[in-house]
C-alpha cells in the first residue's frame, strides 16, 4: 500500500492542483475552440528527455507569477502560475520538458488571445491590399476598403477569422506536433533559440497561408459559411503552412 501511493504521489499532486486551480481558471479560461485544439495537441506536443538539471526551475517561475496575480489581480499570471506548477511535477516524474511544449502553454493562454486581436486588424488590412494588388491583374476594377474587397456591387470582407486567433492556434499546435515528431528520434531537445526560430517560421506561413487564402475566396466568389468556403481555407493551410513547414 504505502509503495502504491509513493508510486503515484507525482499523479495524486497534479490532482490536488488541478483541483485547486479548477475554481478560478474557470472563470475566464474558457473551453472555446482554441483552448479545446491546444489542449488536444498537448499530448502529440509535449516530450521529455534526460534528467532535469534544475528540478525547480519552474516551480519558481510558478511561484512568481502567483506573487504577481496576489498583487495585480492579472487572471493570465494565475494561469501561468497554474500551467507551470503542472510543468515542475511533470518534469519530476518523466525528466526535462521540450521547448515546445511551453509554446503551447503561451498559445492557448489569455495574453496571446489578447495579442493576436490587437494585431489581427492592423495585419487584415495589409493582407487586403496585397490581394487586391495581385487580383487587379485579372479584376482591374477591385478596389480595397480598409478589411473590405469591392468589385463593382460585390463585396468581401475579410473577417478576424481569416486571421484569427482559431487558425493561430491550430497551425501552432499541428507544427508543433510535426516539429516534435521529428525532434523525437534525436538525442538532444531542441533549445530555446531553435524553437523560437521554428515557431516564427510557422507563423510566416500562416500569414502567408491566409493570404492565398484572400486570394482564392475572391477570385472564386466563395461566401462565408459554404462548403467551398471551408475547402479552401483547409487547402491553403495544407499547402501554404504544414507542407512548406
Amino acid at each position: 500500500m504505502k509503495q502504491t501511493i509513493i508510486k503515484s504521489q507525482p499523479f495524486l499532486l497534479i490532482g490536488i492542483a488541478l483541483a485547486l486551480g479548477f475554481p478560478i481558471l474557470s472563470k475566464f479560461f474558457k473551453m472555446n475552440f482554441e483552448a479545446i485544439i491546444g489542449l488536444m495537441c498537448f499530448p502529440f506536443v509535449i516530450s521529455f528527455k534526460n534528467e532535469t538539471k534544475f528540478k525547480f526551475k519552474w516551480a519558481i517561475v510558478s511561484a512568481l507569477f502567483l506573487v504577481l496575480y496576489v498583487i495585480t489581480g492579472i487572471m493570465t499570471a494565475n494561469y501561468f502560475a497554474f500551467g507551470f506548477l503542472i510543468f515542475f511535477l511533470l518534469e519530476n516524474i518523466w525528466g526535462s520538458i521540450n521547448w515546445p511544449s511551453l509554446a503551447l502553454l503561451f498559445a492557448i493562454s489569455p495574453f496571446f488571445n489578447y495579442l493576436i486581436k490587437v494585431l489581427s486588424f492592423p495585419l487584415r488590412i495589409q493582407l487586403t491590399k496585397g490581394a487586391v494588388a495581385i487580383l487587379s491583374i485579372i479584376h482591374p476594377g477591385l478596389e480595397a476598403h480598409g478589411n473590405v474587397i469591392q468589385n463593382g456591387d460585390v463585396c468581401f470582407s475579410v473577417d478576424p477569422e481569416c486571421m484569427g486567433l482559431n487558425l493561430i492556434v491550430f497551425s501552432l499546435g499541428i507544427g508543433l506536433a510535426i516539429l516534435v515528431h521529428f525532434e523525437k528520434g534525436k538525442v538532444h531537445l531542441l533549445n530555446f533559440w531553435r524553437t523560437l526560430f521554428f515557431i516564427a517560421t510557422l507563423l510566416l506561413l500562416s500569414i502567408l497561408g491566409n493570404y492565398f487564402r484572400i486570394i482564392i475566396i475572391t477570385l472564386f466568389e466563395s461566401k462565408p459559411e459554404t462548403l467551398s468556403h471551408e475547402l479552401i481555407g483547409i487547402f491553403c493551410l495544407i499547402i501554404y503552412t504544414i507542407v512548406p513547414f
